[in-house]
């Protein structure tokens, strides 16, 4: 490993140090003193002198010294000079910084005209670029504020930052060995088929969508079969079958009857005779209503057939409409979202314009002098006052922009949001002004209605219209004869006929009843198909349902793959650390996992619950495994000190700087050495 340690360190004009040397001899130091007597001010020019900024990782800070009026104290020569132990061989750097005074021409004044800077490597000069390289061959910038201070990794450096780095110690957990670390993710293998887990999740978001929908449409559609269906409350199929043959069998007995009527011998012969004729007579008329039945009989076929295609076509003009409304439900329903968009909208923009105006008061220059006495505070102290200042207005505009830039991100999603749904709005809007055909299907409709009323007002002129029998030639050849004979047997039973008359009435009535009874059944046809129709779309939604519970399964699986691959993860980081666990992720309410980078110890966020001991210890901890990984290590300053009585154990040499109330003067501790700067 690459150990790096300070041996040296002579400051000139930095600051509050008008000259001042640093001797560590590459031993642990302790430095003592009260606030602003210069502990903080050693990390600062440790680190100008490397990279040009103060150990707060900014370069533009005020590193020139002031006066008792706390103005820079122009024309000095700015210098430190440092000499690093490097694996036993040493390296002096130094960076110098003097102002430019330029004469101009026909005045006595000069005015500054900026910096100069010089670098020299064990005392020659050299160039920016090659001051630079040969400190980067060394240790880079961004690896030395990892390693001196305590505090940057765990504290400074930027959330995702610190993930990043975090990440580049492991190496990556492949989705693999992620399926193979859990019996249960092992149907993943053939869910995903080649397909990534972030892609394949969208698919399956996209496909639970349109099941839904599907899904949602079904009860619908079965409530508009069920209102087609007729009412049969009031029917028994059975018992309308068993009154149908009950029917046929009274005509044929009634008809048996009329034909065997006699009375007495005479009057039976005649009324044998007469029966004959009868007979003849009724046998010519059923077969002249039978050639009017068959005509009717088609017709009626025809028109049972239209009604059916005609509850078919209305059936999917209902299904059309519950589709269409659906659709302006859905537009309606987007529209609410877009208005509620703009209103947030309308609202982060006034946040913006709030936050925007805020500005940090500039600095109070009566603050440096004691509102009792009326003098001015010590310098020092007026530096840290003004130094307080610069930090806390750097806060506050970097919270500010923080803000901002939070508010505009919201923004950003809103809008990406509002256009979104604007686009579905506009694309099912399209849907139904180009893509309807509800006209084709409402026409299909009406025109089997109106087929089907003609066919039935066909049927009843026909019946209006028909011939009855008793106009015809034929019937007026059996009339004859049959009057003839009942002229012949009237004296003797008149009443014969009027009973004969009686059952011929009867039989028609009975035939009346049995067409009747042949209509009524006729709607338990229309009726199984209907049913048949519903058991259709119960099958669709039992298979729509069963999708949707595979598809929910699958979403699960894949929430257990990206769980399961954060813990692997986290486990690999957190094994190179003895003292520190990383929180990594943040399981949020709604199942999702949010990307966190929190240090812990024994479960206590670094960033509040910590008390200063353990933040140290937390910070070398994380110090000593980032050396151990890039195999270097350089002096680690640890500021507020005061608060640890034992550090663990590293191979770095430390700083420590201590508030010690009272040490007007930096006091400087070694294991072998003590002394007074």
């Amino acid at each position: 490993m690459k150990q790096i340690k300070l041996l040296t360190m002579e400051v000139r004009n930095f600051k509050g140090f008008k000259e001042f040397k640093l001797e560590a001899d590459g031993n642990d130091l302790k430095i003592y003193g009260e606030n602003a007597t210069g502990k903080t001010t050693i990390f600062d020019a440790f680190s100008w002198a490397l990279f040009g900024k103060d150990s707060s990782d900014s370069a533009n800070f005020a590193w020139k010294p002031l006066d008792k009026q706390n103005n820079e104290i122009n024309h000095l020569e700015t210098e430190v000079v440092l000499n690093l132990d490097i694996d036993g061989s040493v390296l002096e750097l130094s960076r110098t910084v003097v102002e430019k005074w330029t004469r101009k021409r026909g005045t006595d004044s000069k005015s500054f005209e900026g910096h100069e800077t010089t670098y020299r490597l064990d005392g020659i000069k050299t160039t920016q670029t090659k001051y630079k390289k040969k400190i980067e061959e060394v240790i880079s910038e961004d690896t030395f504020k990892q390693l001196t201070n305590v505090y940057y990794v765990a504290e400074t450096m930027k959330q995702k930052d610190r993930r990043d780095l975090l990440f580049s110690l492991v190496e990556e957990v492949t989705d693999q060995e992620v399926i193979d670390s859990k019996k249960e993710l092992k149907p993943l293998e053939a869910i995903l088929d080649g397909r990534s887990v972030d892609d394949k999740r969208q698919l399956i978001v996209e496909e639970k969508r349109s099941v839904k929908k599907d899904l949602d449409r079904i009860p619908d559609r079965i409530d508009e079969v069920d209102r087609s269906i007729p009412d049969l409350s009031k029917l028994d199929q059975v018992k309308l079958n068993n009154d149908l043959v009950a029917a046929s069998d009274a005509i044929q007995a009634k008809e048996e009857e009329i034909a065997s009527f006699s009375n007495g011998s005479r009057v039976t012969s005649l009324r044998s005779e007469l029966q004959s004729k009868t007979a003849d007579l009724q046998t010519a008329r059923s077969e002249y209503q039978l050639k009017q039945n068959e005509s009717v009989q088609e017709l009626q076929e025809k028109k049972q057939d239209l009604y059916e295609k005609a509850i078919e076509a209305n059936n999917a003009v209902m299904d059309k409409e519950s589709e269409e409304q659906g659709i302006k439900r859905e537009i309606e329903s987007s529209k609410k979202e877009v208005a509620a968009i703009l209103t947030k909208m309308d609202n982060l923009r006034e946040r913006f314009k709030q936050n925007q105006s805020e500005v940090y008061p500039d600095f109070d220059e009566h603050k440096t002098t004691c509102s009792l006495c009326g003098q001015d505070y010590p310098e020092d102290q007026q530096v840290e006052m003004k130094e307080n200042y610069e930090k806390e207005k750097a806060e506050f505009n970097k919270n500010k922009a923080a803000k901002l830039e939070g508010i505009n991100a919201e923004g950003r999603e809103l809008k990406a949001e509002k256009a979104s749904l604007e686009e579905a709005i506009q694309e099912k809007e399209e849907a139904l002004t180009v893509k309807s055909d509800m006209h084709k299907l409402v026409k299909k409709r009406d025109d089997l209605k109106k087929e089907h009323e003609a066919v039935k007002q066909e049927i009843e002129e026909i019946k209006s219209k028909a011939t009855p029998f008793e106009d015809t030639v034929q019937y007026e050849t059996f009339s004859v004869a049959i009057t003839e004979l009942k002229d012949e047997i009237k004296s003797l039973q008149e009443s014969a006929d009027e009973k004969l008359k009686e059952k011929k009435e009867e039989l028609s009535t009975l035939k009346a009843d049995r067409e009747n009874i042949q209509d009524e059944l006729y709607q338990f046809k229309l009726v199984d198909k209907q049913e048949a129709r519903k058991k259709e779309l119960i099958e669709e939604e039992k298979t729509l349902a069963a999708r949707y519970g595979e598809l929910d399964n699958q979403l699960y699986l894949l929430d257990e793959f990206v769980r399961t691959k954060v813990s692997m993860l986290t486990d690999r980081i957190n094994d190179q650390f003895d003292l520190v666990e990383f929180k990594l992720f943040e399981e949020q309410i709604n199942g999702g996992l949010k990307e966190v980078c929190e240090p812990l110890v024994n479960g206590v966020p670094f960033s509040s619950g910590l008390n200063s001991a353990a933040r140290i210890n937390a910070g070398l901890d994380i110090i000593n495994t980032l050396s151990r990984l890039e195999g270097v290590s350089a002096p680690i300053f640890i500021d507020n000190s005061e608060s640890i009585t034992k550090l663990i154990d590293t191979e770095a040499q430390t700083v420590q700087l201590i508030v010690t109330e009272g040490q007007d003067e930096l006091k400087i501790e070694t294991k072998t050495l003590e002394g007074v700067a």
